[in-house]
C-alpha cells in the first residue's frame, strides 16, 4: 500500500524545467524517474508522476539533484489546468530532499506552456539531505541562472 499525503492547500503557478525547448504547448505524461534514488528504491519507485515546483531554483535542484549542469540551457514551463485532486505533496520517505526544495507531484496527464529559456551558471549553494535507512548524506545544488532573451525581447532587459 502506498501512503501519500494528498492535502495540498491552494498551490498555483507550478513550473517544471526540461532541456527541450521545442515542447511548446504539449501534454506531459506521468512517469517514474530513472535516477539513483528511485532505481535503488530509496524513494518512491511505484508512483508515476510529473514533478512540479514553485520556483525555478527548486526546479533546477529537484530535476538534476546532485548533477553538475553548468552552462546547460533549460526551458521553463508552466503547468496548465492543475486540478488539486491530482496534485500531492510527497512526504520525506517519498522525497527525502523535500525539506530543502518545494516539490509537488502531479499524477495524471498535464498540459504545459513554455514560458522562456534559462542558462544555468555556477553553483551558488550546496544543500545536504539524508536518505535511506542509515540516513546517508547526499548533496544537491542551488544554481545561478539567467534568462535567455530572443533578439526581439532585448528591449525588456
Amino acid at each position: 500500500m502506498i501512503k501519500i499525503q494528498r492535502t495540498t492547500g491552494k498551490v498555483k503557478n507550478l513550473i517544471f524545467i526540461h532541456p527541450d525547448m521545442t515542447l511548446g504547448e504539449s501534454i506531459l505524461f506521468p512517469s517514474i524517474p530513472n535516477d539513483f534514488l528511485v532505481t535503488r528504491k530509496f524513494i518512491n519507485w511505484q508512483v508515476p508522476r510529473i514533478k512540479l515546483y514553485t520556483t525555478i531554483d527548486d526546479a533546477i535542484s529537484g530535476r538534476y539533484l546532485g548533477s553538475i549542469i553548468e552552462g546547460m540551457n533549460l526551458g521553463v514551463y508552466r503547468a496548465l489546468g492543475i486540478r488539486e485532486e491530482n496534485l500531492i505533496k510527497p512526504g520525506l520517505s517519498d522525497c527525502p530532499y523535500g525539506l530543502e526544495i518545494d516539490e509537488w507531484w502531479y499524477l495524471v496527464t498535464l498540459r504545459c506552456k513554455l514560458l522562456g529559456e534559462i542558462q544555468v551558471g555556477e553553483i551558488k549553494d550546496k544543500l545536504i539531505y539524508h536518505y535511506g535507512p542509515r540516513q546517508t548524506k547526499a548533496s544537491l545544488y542551488r544554481w545561478q541562472w539567467k534568462e535567455i532573451l530572443k533578439p526581439w525581447e532585448k528591449s525588456r532587459a
